[in-house]
């Protein structure tokens, strides 16, 4: 998987872009979609419609860029998403007396500062910013560049890349450009001031015709009467695109709507002037329910590919606000959708890098139908999966594992068993519980003693609300500790993580005690471990020793010696159920070390710097390393924050872990954008590629396990995917996880 990060500075920005001589004996274009549409350049990592962007865009490979094309003043075209600048420029602040109210095309008013207002010499006194700071990195705005003219950007697509990369210009607003009858057009219509153009640039030919593959095309437009007049111009394959079904086609004698070109007296129409369409994804080709679940595909795509049209839908973004939420976060499940169920040609994207390591790893892909009724429950026991493991299976070792956190919590509420199964079923190595303590000593899975955000507590048990010292930190709840194992399995989990989740599930699902989790991991078709994270130990105890109650820790050990017996590391029992215990708390730990040989993991939190500090960093690893096999430390401390939001130098605590003999885990992989650095284009995949491949983790803790499934399968589908064996014997030939002798 291709892995192209964006610098950690501002001075990645400064490089030189424009080396225009075209470069000799290029790779050619293939003959054939599927094609990787640049939207604006990088659009998502980069600010819209600069040289920068552009350019970044080759880089990442897409087939073709694309550029909305404007008019200036003194009828120079330019590259803009509109002839308003406000979104994408410093226009208001560099020109305020230029603002003004404007209607275009009777559908599209504002107040702002127009292209056609400001000459060439003007426009390029601007800057571009950011049009999305809210979602994506503001950090370039004002350092990206000026504004690229028509020229400069087909200059740049001609001479800088290694491969021959198409063009893809869209006139934007023709009829109103057109009705300006401004005197330097000399009465020329805009569009085929554009045509003009591309052919002074050598841009010609119908499709795949050998002048076409060496300088491919496609002229975009919303509008159908201009380009019925570039159809009697040119033969330059021209796309129709779709704005929303109800809206009026601008330009248009009558009141038709965008709707009416998909009838099929309407595709029929559109096939004698146009090679292509490109709609709104969402409104012509997927589903989507009020409630923004995906359900199914309309036809469009087929009835089209009849009448030998291209379909290029607009716009793919990694961004989950732009996605149905049953694609959990993860747009390759819905790039699985339109490419591999309904043989999409080509799309326009934000993200170009993503769509190529999808493209590239999916080439024969056979995707799998997410579920047409994404409010259905999956009903699961903790026996459903088809009895014990097989004997000779082990946990692989020539991949680092997958560890769902609550299972697959990222799709389902978490720590019930229907997260598990899900978990189980789309590829985790083990499965997380993190233990809290009911008041009859019975253990849940559950992320806090604190009921009342995870389940439906505060409505069912209102009357137990109390205040407890909870992390060091008073908190106002209803507690697992107050509660019988009875009381709590009349609860119902909640989605913890509101934004972007689905919720559909809240009020379904039980709450899974230890020793359910522990019997689902062990009923599955092939071996998947259970890691056991005790959580606020210093909590619970205190209650223990207060009523004479047992341990947390010791609660534990029995649950899992009642479930198999407690294995050490790489025994062949530990092999055939594969336990790993882990805590924040080193006293826990160093209690479960001292009485049995089951392997622990360190939990390391994002404050927990002093693992990071060489005064400290041996000795305080070393210490671990003296009870137990791994560490899991907060991702963070393995790949620092820049504090622009993009990643600092990786540290070295992984390759000192790994000297120590000990694992590496970190936490917690989530596919929201809002939990990615910027680095990684709000594509999670990029980021589990880079803490595989460059940091050298030996599992990662993920709330969407089939996110990790697909990036470590893409990899093992690349030759040179860079997977390396986890530490697992190293660990194994460790003395030291042996317990101490008492």
């Amino acid at each position: 998987m291709r892995v192209a990060l964006l610098a950690a500075s501002l001075s990645f920005l400064a490089i030189s872009l424009v080396q225009t001589q075209l470069l000799p004996d290029k790779e050619p274009f293939p003959s054939g979609p599927k094609y990787l549409i640049g939207h604006r350049g990088d659009a998502g990592e980069l600010v819209e419609h600069t040289l920068i962007g552009y350019q970044r865009a080759i880089d990442a490979g897409a087939s073709f860029i694309e550029c909305d094309v404007v008019m200036t003043k003194d009828c120079q075209l330019i590259c803009r998403h509109e002839p308003d600048l406000v979104a994408t420029t410093d226009a208001k602040t560099k020109f305020p007396e230029l603002v003004r109210n404007y209607t275009i095309d009777s559908t599209l008013s504002g107040r702002g500062v127009l292209s056609s207002d400001l000459t060439l010499a003007q426009v390029k006194n601007l800057s571009a910013v950011q049009r999305l700071p809210a979602i994506r990195s503001d950090a370039q705005s004002g350092f990206s560049g000026k504004v690229p003219t028509l020229q400069e950007y087909l200059d740049l697509v001609k001479g800088n890349a290694d491969r021959v990369v198409g063009i893809y210009p869209e006139t934007k607003h023709p009829t109103w450009h057109d009705r300006l009858e401004l005197p330097c057009t000399n009465g020329t219509p805009f569009s085929s001031l554009l045509l003009q153009a591309l052919e002074a640039n050598n841009y010609t030919g119908p499709y795949n015709s050998p002048a076409w593959l060496e300088q491919p095309v496609f002229i975009q437009s919303f509008e159908v009467g201009n380009l019925k007049a570039l159809k009697n111009e040119t033969d330059i394959p021209l796309v129709q695109l779709l704005d929303a079904p109800t809206t009026v086609i601008p330009g248009e004698p009558t009141n038709r709507t965008y709707g009416n070109l998909t009838t099929e007296a309407g595709l029929d129409e559109l096939a004698t002037y146009a090679s292509g369409m490109g709609p709104d994804k969402q409104a012509y080709i997927l589903n989507v329910s009020d409630a923004g679940y995906y359900y199914n595909s309309t036809d469009l795509i087929a009835r089209a590919h009849r009448r030998g049209i291209q379909l290029h839908p607009y716009t793919f973004r990694n961004e989950y606000q732009f996605m149905a939420t049953n694609f959990s976060a993860d747009i390759y499940n819905e790039y699985d959708v339109v490419y591999g169920q309904l043989g999409l040609d080509g799309a326009f994207t934000d993200f170009p890098e993503t769509q190529h390591n999808y493209l590239e790893c999916r080439s024969n892909i056979n995707a799998s139908n997410p579920t047409s009724n994404p409010n259905a429950t999956i009903l699961v026991s903790a026996d459903s999966p088809g009895g014990p493991a097989n004997a000779s299976e082990t946990l692989p070792s020539d991949r680092p594992w997958i560890i769902a956190h609550g299972g697959a919590s990222g799709s389902l509420p978490g720590n019930t068993l229907e997260a598990f199964q899900r978990a189980i079923a789309v590829g985790a190595n083990f499965i997380t519980c993190e233990v809290v303590v009911t008041r009859d000593q019975q253990l849940i899975c559950q992320p806090s003693p604190n009921l009342a955000n995870s389940t439906d507590a505060h409505t069912k048990f209102a009357n137990l609300t109390r205040t407890a010292s909870l992390g060091g930190q008073n908190i106002s709840g209803i507690f697992a500790s107050d509660l019988t194992l009875a009381q709590v399995k009349t609860l119902t989990v909640n989605q913890t993580n509101g934004t972007g989740r689905d919720q559909s599930y809240n009020g379904q699902l039980q709450v899974a005690t230890l020793r359910e989790a522990l019997a689902t991991a062990r009923n599955a078709s092939r071996v998947v471990g259970m890691y056991i994270d005790i959580v606020q130990p210093a909590f619970h105890n205190a209650i223990a020793l207060a009523e004479e109650g047992t341990l947390q820790e010791d609660l534990v050990l029995n649950a899992i010696n009642s479930t198999g017996g407690l294995p050490a590391l790489c025994s062949d029992k530990w092999n055939q159920n594969p336990i790993l215990v882990a805590s924040l708390s080193q006293a826990s730990l160093e209690y479960i070390h001292d009485k049995a040989a089951v392997p622990l993991v360190q939990k390391l939190s994002a404050n927990d710097t002093s693992v990071l500090q060489e005064a400290y960093v041996v000795d305080r690893l070393a210490n671990i390393s003296s009870y137990a096999a791994g560490i899991s430390p907060d991702k963070a401390l393995l790949v620092p924050n820049n504090n622009l939001n993009y990643t600092s130098q990786p540290t070295q605590l992984t390759q000192r872990a790994h000297r120590l003999g000990m694992m590496v885990f970190p936490f917690l992989f989530r596919n929201e954008n809002q939990f990615l650095l910027y680095t990684f284009g709000a594509d999670p995949h990029r980021e589990l590629d880079y803490y595989i491949t460059s940091v050298g983790v030996d599992g990662a803790i993920t709330d969407y396990p089939a996110t990790m499934s697909t990036t470590l399968n893409c990899k093992l589908q690349d030759p040179e995917g860079g997977l390396k064996p986890i530490l697992l014997p190293n660990a194994c030939s460790a003395s030291r996880i042996a317990p101490n002798s008492k």
